[in-house]
């Protein structure tokens, strides 16, 4: 069994290759369709410069593609941090909201009722321990 980076780097080793034959048969194809480069004298200097641009094309790609998938991970991470806090900050709140209950709670006709006083407020908005 592969582990992820194991895998990971044979994925992107295959997308290099892939697009560096792809661009390797494009630029080859041009050189022959359009400027009938394929004469003798000047073959090995237009295959050179196909090479390189093939080259050049497919390390551009691979690293547009880890930025990208990197930027979407990153993405999803931060994504779950922010629902993370948010789940913590609903549990304090209803600690916070309990304790209310035991501190200030009134028992309005057998019903356990918290009043909306400014002390409660400032008790459930976190800005007094008291």
């Amino acid at each position: 069994m592969d582990s992820s980076g194991n895998k990971a780097l044979r994925d992107l080793g295959i997308f290099y290759r892939a697009v560096y034959v792809l661009t390797m048969a494009v630029g080859s194809l041009v050189l022959w369709i359009y400027w009938n480069a394929w004469r003798v004298d000047s073959l090995l200097p237009q295959l050179a410069n196909v090479i390189t641009v093939s080259a050049g094309t497919a390390l551009l790609a691979a690293i547009l593609k880890e930025v990208a998938w990197f930027m979407v991970l990153a993405a999803m991470k931060i994504k779950e941090w922010k629902e993370e806090a948010r789940q913590e900050e609903r549990k304090k709140q209803r600690q916070r909201e309990e304790e209310a209950y035991v501190r200030f709670g009134v028992e309005v006709n057998g019903v356990l009722m918290l009043p909306r006083t400014p002390e409660v407020e400032r008790f459930l908005a976190g800005e007094s321990d008291d």
